[in-house]
């Protein structure tokens, strides 16, 4: 197998790996979340368990809003400015709790479930299946599971 020449990180196109040309900017960002890191677990928590007030609002401009139509239609606000922003709709509600965050918090301390793998596979009738695997280990060598 031809040896081909190697960039200072080790790779052949000499280009350096994206944790080394961005080492830097990355111990930056984690000294920035690790200054955080309380208030981040405190948001974590908060939406894992939810019940807290959530608003929506919609701001539109002044001059947009009119009462009325047809021609009897007049500006809601004629004494604002046009492009000064009017609250018009307000909505709140009470969060519910999200299953993601509790789970990402749980899977910090216990660490995430393995996932079972079904092994069984399926196979064509004419033995295709074990001509590779002979083809196979005739190149690699036998596996000691299969010795």
């Amino acid at each position: 197998m031809p040896q081909w020449p190697k960039g200072q990180s080790g790779n052949p196109a000499g280009r350096p790996r994206k944790a080394e040309k961005y080492a830097g900017q990355i111990a930056a960002a984690e000294d920035q979340i690790a200054d955080r890191l309380p208030e981040l677990l405190d948001a974590q928590f908060r939406l894992a368990i939810g019940g807290y007030e959530r608003v929506e609002e919609e701001w539109l401009p002044a001059g947009l809003i009119y009462v009325g139509s047809g021609e009897s239609a007049c500006r809601a606000y004629p004494e604002l400015p046009a492009d000064q922003l009017v609250l018009t709709k307000r909505k709140s509600s009470i969060a519910d709790a999200d299953r993601q965050a509790g789970q990402y918090l749980i899977n910090r301390i216990l660490g995430t479930p393995t996932q079972a793998i079904d092994a069984t596979i399926d196979t064509p009738e004419d033995g295709a299946l074990a001509g590779f695997l002979a083809s196979v280990a005739k190149i690699y060598g036998k596996n000691d599971e299969s010795a």
